[in-house]
Parts: structure tokens; C-alpha cells; sequence
């Protein structure tokens, strides 16, 4: 099974952006936005962990796990670094 890397990306990009547009309400409505947002990131992540489970193959499954951690790690510490 061949990864299609523009789907991804894109992707990954929607994903960053709600989870930034997510961060910036909470800046707006709570105190300790960021905890809040690193919890809600943490337990999307785990959810979204439910399609590469459902893969074809082993390897399909671990690649797409990696690819879930890759951006999920990516996205959750790079936007925790941004919040005041």
C-alpha cells in the first residue's frame, strides 16, 4: 500500500490548524489554556490512533501509527512552546 504524500501533508495541516484555532479560543476563555489544550491534543490523538489500527497489514498499521506519533508530537509540542 503506497502512501500518498499530498494527502498526508494536507492531512496533518488540517489537523494543525483546528488544533491551533482550538488553542487560540482557549487562550481567549481560560486561565491555563495550555494544559487544557495539551490534554484535549493528547486524547486526539489516541482517538485518531483508531484508523491505523484498522489497517491491512502489520507494517501498514506500524506506518501509519509512526506517522500519527510523527505529527502528533510534532504538532503538540510545537503549539504547547506557542501558548503564553
Amino acid at each position: 500500500m503506497w502512501v500518498i504524500w499530498a494527502f498526508t501533508v494536507g492531512s496533518g495541516l488540517r489537523g494543525g490548524l483546528a488544533g491551533w484555532a482550538l488553542l487560540a479560543t482557549l487562550e481567549r476563555v481560560r486561565r491555563r489554556a495550555a494544559a487544557s489544550w495539551t490534554v484535549g491534543a493528547v486524547v486526539a490523538f489516541v482517538v485518531s490512533l483508531a484508523g491505523p489500527l484498522a489497517g491491512v497489514t502489520t507494517a501498514a498499521r506500524v506506518a501509519l501509527a509512526c506517522l500519527h506519533l510523527l505529527v502528533a508530537a510534532v504538532l503538540v509540542i510545537g503549539l504547547r512552546r506557542s501558548a503564553p
